[in-house]
């Protein structure tokens, strides 16, 4: 009777509950967002009949950001990427993407669907780890301080009581660790270029973070270049 529908809503509601906060993306939550629902009011509804890069026909008249996102959506693309599809390796392989890619994992995007602000980081920080992408990104010099590198040192510039702030903060370690174990020389010239002074107040603004304590330790006890570069003697 009329008592079971006002139920039916009720569980409706409690299911929305469910998935309110910030989590990390998982296995368990692997579903593609819907581009519909982005913060592009002006962005047409796009369905696709297949992978984004198999379909470069159905992209035209969609702008960069929308493209991009319905890449960084697909459920397959970290799996696609990560066996060297060529395809989707020319999508991802220039500093463009890599500086997009950053800022997912750099900053919070208020306003996306829950799908999308935890997969697109997670997404972000696979393909930024890889080696083909280490490469692209070191390709940037360290005296370009809109490059990605010096963009992803300046999270820790960002606020640490945010909602997402541990999942950010672990995707960012993991990334910047990748950099500095690729190339010391280069990390340490953007650190330097970057206020080695502010990169450490920076850290002690994260040390509730354990791993953002780790990168610290990996840091200043690996005997090398940015042992000489930050101010631990200060």
């Amino acid at each position: 009777g009329g008592g079971g529908g006002e139920e039916d809503e009720e569980e409706e509601e409690g299911a929305a509950d469910h998935h309110a906060g910030w989590k990390t993306f998982g296995d368990d939550g692997e579903t593609s967002a819907n581009s519909a629902d982005l913060d592009e009011p002006s962005s047409p509804e796009v369905f696709l009949d297949g992978p984004i890069w198999d379909l470069p026909q159905q992209l035209h008249g969609l702008g960069p950001a929308q493209r991009f996102e319905l890449l960084l959506d697909d459920p397959e693309v970290t799996n696609e990427f990560r066996t060297c599809n060529p395809k989707v390796q020319e999508l991802f392989l220039n500093r463009g993407v890599a500086l997009e890619l950053v800022l997912y994992v750099a900053s919070e995007r208020p306003g996306l669907p829950e799908d999308a602000l935890r997969r697109r980081p997670f997404v972000a920080a696979e393909v930024l780890s890889s080696e083909q992408m280490l490469e692209t990104m070191l390709q940037v010099h360290p005296s370009d301080s809109s490059g990605p590198e010096a963009t992803l040192w300046r999270f820790l510039e960002s606020d640490s009581t945010r909602e997402a702030a541990p999942v950010l903060a672990g995707y960012f370690s993991a990334v910047a660790a990748s950099l500095f174990l690729r190339n010391q020389e280069h990390t340490a010239e953007t650190l330097r270029l970057q206020d080695p002074a502010s990169i450490l107040n920076g850290f002690l603004r994260w040390l509730e973070m354990r791993c953002c304590v780790e990168l610290l330790a990996l840091l200043i006890c690996t005997d090398g270049p940015v042992q000489r570069v930050l101010p631990l003697e200060d």
